[in-house]
């Protein structure tokens, strides 16, 4: 439960509360921001991170999306009929692909094409206060001296759906045109929800695909050499122009442009090294583990030339942390190293956040931890430096000792994750009893510890770079993701729809009872009847066990019940549709079953008429819905005519339900009717 705002009052608690006192939804910066130049010392993660934008932007590769782009924003406002314009001058669009396909780059490359537009980025916020909303915060009155306002939101599927819904009402209240860029790699259902949630609003929204290298009019090779030139700018090497591009540049493994730029980045460092190692070769696993093993190098040398106090393992730790948790302010930043194990004191906590920030500046709002990137090259170190278990699933070795710094897994990392996120409490006090509940955890607590309680705080972070790392790295999601999700279920639910649901997706031939089934299973009884943020990751779940489990059954009444679930999932998460054609097959099911066993099967036939009375209202589908609550209403009747105890407040329910479809339909004196009716009831 959370609760926010000045005064709140909770009575008969059940379970966690979290208070929310004038909780900040997110802060608004200028976009594209600027360059940093920290440390100009050539390392991976600097060279390929988008901010820095060392390869130059190639405008005609992406001329289409560009050209799409252009004309949504200048389209003018939607009039929604009768003279008066729609979410006067706002417009959303999501732009959307893959981790790696230059989404950010290309943003930013829009907004400098945006003469007289202003151009902020909304980030998620964490402090207090709620300085730096567009509409409250001033930019509202300079975005009045533009042509509009063009706001930015990268990786907006982390946000929480009400977050981003409170964006979209502040942005409504400009005065000046507004067009609001949503930046993320899933569409699908996630973005659904959230269009129909705008849409029900009267949003106009759309979706724009970003496409892979493989499905554009692309010439690999030139997208690798003008990146191998830009490199070697950096990196300086001898003719740079005669960097060959591998043999395998033209298959499936570099779909991706940050494929790409890696493959050309190895064959840079390899030049300019010149130490007659073998160059390095395979496929983006292994390109990662050389270009990471060059990161380290970094920090052995300023570790060996006195720049840091901090060894390189330890610096490996560090970075490790702070891909899982940052970016944090100061105060949280030295509790999560605290917590696992990396500080014992404010002083040893401060010192590690300063030899990490001189390799990774800390980001705006005075935030230190920041993560390594591009994120795609944080998930592989996540995954090189996390040792596989056994039994785990595949793991994708460096090819030699050598490529990535004589550096091997790091058992510390095969319990961190468990330390940063479900940390075993302080031990009980002597003779105080230790509760035995259900949700003890033996990988993440002692002996003598008491209950543990999961940090769902650092949740949505950690749990959405595990998910993503477990898309191409099979031994972290058999050996460290589904283990943990296992044993705390809830943290998967504090990581938001679009980690649930991308969650859902792994492992798709995966049909097993162990594994992702397992987890998904572990979760469902977790999820909450109805929640904003939650909804479309919730039906995610539904829709991957369900069709899990029609595949082992035939037995009518538990298909039935499955189809009700996955209907009642579905329409909450505003897939209308697919809910009423699921809320259907249940009617006809039991109907089934009932005629064959009246007695048994009426109740759950009166249950499954009554909901798709609202699943067919919800459709628009007035007439029928009309229909099937009349219905409901004499079932109910017949049951409450056998057992008036146990069914009266079912008819009341009926009733009245019934009483809002007559009003829908226009016949007010019946709904008034009924509605006396169901306060007798």
């Amino acid at each position: 439960m959370f609760a926010g705002g000045d005064i709140c009052q909770v009575g008969e608690v059940h379970g966690d509360v979290t208070f929310v006192v004038d909780r900040e939804v997110y802060r608004a910066g200028p976009w594209p921001p600027p360059a940093r130049l920290d440390n100009v010392v050539a390392r991976p993660s600097w060279l390929l991170a988008a901010d820095n934008e060392v390869v130059p932007f190639d405008e005609r590769r992406r001329k289409p999306v560009l050209d799409v782009l252009t004309a949504w924003r200048d389209a003018p406002r939607v009039d929604g009929g009768g003279g008066e314009a729609m979410w006067p001058g706002l417009s959303v669009r999501l732009l959307h692909g893959p981790g790696g396909q230059g989404k950010t780059r290309l943003a930013a490359q829009f907004a400098r094409a945006s003469a007289g537009w202003l151009a902020v980025q909304a980030r998620h916020g964490t402090q207090r206060g709620r300085v730096g909303r567009v509409a409250g915060g001033g930019l509202d009155a300079d975005a009045a001296a533009f042509r509009g306002l063009l706001v930015v939101v990268d990786y907006a599927e982390r946000w929480p759906a009400e977050d981003l819904l409170t964006l979209v009402g502040d942005l409504r209240g400009s005065a000046a045109p507004v067009r609001l860029l949503l930046l993320s790699r899933p569409a699908g259902h996630w973005w659904q929800g959230l269009a129909h949630e705008l849409g029900e609003q009267g949003a106009d929204v759309g979706a724009v695909p970003l496409p892979p290298l493989a499905e554009e009019s692309v010439d690999r090779s030139r997208v690798f050499a003008a990146a191998a030139a830009a490199f070697a700018e950096h990196l300086p090497v001898e003719d740079p122009a005669a960097i060959r591009a591998p043999a395998n540049l033209a298959t499936d493994a570099y779909r991706q442009v940050l494929s790409v730029h890696m493959a050309a980045l190895a064959e840079v460092y390899h030049r300019h090294l010149a130490d007659g190692r073998a160059r390095p070769e395979g496929g983006p696993h292994r390109l990662a583990a050389y270009l990471l093993g060059r990161e380290r190098d970094a920090w052995a040398a300023a570790h060996t030339n006195s720049r840091v106090e901090v060894r390189p393992k330890q610096m490996a730790r560090i970075v490790y942390t702070a891909a899982l948790a940052g970016p944090l302010r100061p105060d949280p930043a030295v509790a999560v190293l605290k917590r696992v194990g990396l500080a014992a004191t404010l002083s040893d906590a401060e010192g590690l956040i300063d030899a990490h920030a001189s390799f990774y500046l800390p980001g705006g709002e005075a935030s230190v931890l920041r993560p390594l990137s591009p994120d795609r090259l944080a998930e592989d170190f996540l995954a090189l430096q996390t040792p596989a278990l056994p039994d785990a699933g595949a793991y994708y070795p460096p090819p030699d000792p050598w490529a990535y710094n004589g550096a091997e897994p790091d058992w510390w990392a095969a319990t961190r994750v468990a330390a940063l996120l479900c940390p075993a409490a302080e031990p009980a006090e002597p003779g105080s009893k230790t509760p035995d509940t259900p949700d003890r955890c033996p990988r993440c607590r002692g002996a003598d510890a008491t209950q543990q309680r999961p940090q769902v705080a650092s949740a949505r972070q950690a749990i959405t770079m595990l998910v993503e790392t477990a898309r191409r790295w099979p031994h972290i999601a058999a050996g460290h993701l589904y283990p943990l999700l296992r044993d705390h279920p809830q943290l998967a639910l504090a990581a938001g729809s679009a980690a649930v649901t991308a969650l859902a997706r792994l492992d798709p031939e995966d049909d097993s009872d162990t594994g992702i089934i397992a987890v998904l299973e572990a979760i469902e009884p977790h999820l909450p009847d109805r929640h904003i943020d939650l909804d479309i990751g919730s039906a995610e779940i539904t829709e991957r066990l369900a069709e899990h489990r029609l595949q082992r059954t035939d037995n009518p009444a538990e298909i039935a019940a499955i189809h009700s679930t996955r209907a009642l999932r579905l329409a909450n998460a505003g897939r209308r549709g697919d809910a009423l054609t699921f809320s259907q097959r249940a009617v006809d099911l039991r109907e089934e079953l009932a005629d064959g066993n009246r007695e048994a099967y009426l109740p759950n036939l009166a249950m499954s008429v009554n909901n798709h009375a609202v699943r067919l209202a919800e459709a628009g589908r007035r007439g029928d819905a009309l229909t099937f609550s009349q219905r409901a209403v004499d079932t109910y009747e017949e049951l409450a005519d056998s057992n008036r105890e146990a069914y009266l407040p079912n008819l009341a329910m009926s009733v009245n339900n019934h009483a809002v479809r007559l009003a829908e339909a226009g016949r007010r004196g019946d709904a008034l009717t009924f509605s006396q009716r169901a306060v007798d009831t």
